[in-house]
Formats: C-alpha cells, structure tokens, sequence
C-alpha cells in the first residue's frame, strides 16, 4: 500500500505530516467538519440557496437591494451579491453532504472522550459491547488505513473479554471518523471555496471604504 494511501497516522497515533494527501485527510476528518456542518449555522445554510435565489433573482428586491459601487456601474445585480450566494451555495452544498454521510457517533460526539462519557453505560453490556465489536472489524476491514497506523489487532475473543471497553469505543471512534475520505474531502473543497467567495464582498467594502477615507482625508 503506497505512502498516500496508508492515511496519517503513526503507531502512536498522532499526526504524522507526511505529504499533502495526508494533510487534506486528516484536516477532513467528520469531526472537523463537524465543527460547521453540525453547528446551527451550517445546518441553516442548507435553505440559503433556495431564500438566496428569490432574493437576487426578484425584480423588486434587485432594486431594493442593489448596491452602487464604481466596479459595477451598470449591474442589475451586485456582485458583492453575487459572491454572497455562490459562498452560501457552496457552504449549503457541503454541510448537506455532511448531514446525509456523517456518521452519528461523529454527529452526536465532537471526539472519542465525549462518546465514551456518554456512551459507556449503554456499551457495557455483554450484547452492546458484541454489536461493537461486529462494526469494529467491519470498519477495519474496510478502511484505508493500514494496520500499523491503527490501533493494535485484537481477536474478537479478546475484545470481548480483556480489552478495556474504553479502548473499544476509541477505536470505533477513531475509524468511524475517517470513512467516506472521499466526500470528506469534498466537503472540506466546497467550505474553503465557500468562505473564500464570503470574503469578496468584506475586502471589496473595505477597499472602498479604504479608498474614500483617503480622497476624504488627503483630497485626493
């Protein structure tokens, strides 16, 4: 398995910045996204394009809104507006995206100590702690990440018996938040272009602002 697909983690289990792929990996993670996506605004802006679009393409609320600047003598729309809902658009996109594929221990738990905290009752029995283990090994099985970047390889029997349930639960944690790289990754592209289009109309504003506090103070 190449360097670029083993994942980001050392045996110590810390980040190890071995290249790009691995940074963008480990930046995407759910729990990171979950930061904007499980917040109030990111599940908000889920609406935004829909109240966007009746806003920028009604006739009476272009007027009403428009914004006279002399980089858009002639617009019939800002595009400090423009900006605004292409950003939102792009916000809305991911955290849908984050809504409908993050996983819930991830959603409901910012990291492996809350999950445990709260958890740990329901997971100690023999029946919980057997439905643990069976997704355990599935996501093992399955993910990306090679072996001796994961937390060590216990048989099921040992798991069952001699593993701290406390172990159990971080690791279900640890793999839970690194599925889906893909649209992890996805989602992470569509924030940063997201917030970087949010960010036109407040430099464009603070250039004019700039500007006319100049040719007011210096009579230029």
């Amino acid at each position: 398995m190449s360097e670029a697909i083993k994942g980001n983690l050392g045996p110590d289990l810390k980040f190890r910045p071995v290249g790009p792929p691995q940074r963008i990996s480990e930046w995407s993670k759910w729990n990171m996204l979950r930061v904007i996506g499980g917040s109030a605004l990111g599940k908000a802006a889920i609406a935004f394009p829909v109240l966007g679009y009746l806003i920028l393409f009604n006739d009476y609320a272009v007027a009403y809104l428009k914004i006279h600047s002399s980089f858009c003598l002639d617009c019939s729309v800002s595009p400090r507006l423009y900006a605004l809902y292409i950003g939102g658009f792009f916000i809305a996109v991911g955290s849908l995206i984050y809504a409908i594929f993050c996983p819930q221990v991830v959603d409901r738990h910012a990291n492996a100590h809350d999950f445990y905290e709260n958890e740990k009752d329901y997971y100690d029995t023999a029946e919980h702690r057997r439905f643990l283990i069976n997704h355990i090994i599935g996501l093992v099985v399955n993910s990306y990440i090679a072996p001796e970047y994961m937390y060590p390889w216990r048989s099921p029997e040992e798991m069952m018996s001699e593993t701290d349930l406390s172990e159990l639960m971080g690791q279900h944690y640890f793999l839970q938040n690194r599925t889906s790289r893909p649209l992890r990754i996805i989602i992470f592209w569509l924030y940063i272009a997201g917030f970087i289009c949010l960010l036109i109309p407040t430099v464009m504003t603070f250039y004019q602002v700039l500007k006319r506090g100049f040719s007011t103070s210096f009579g230029l």
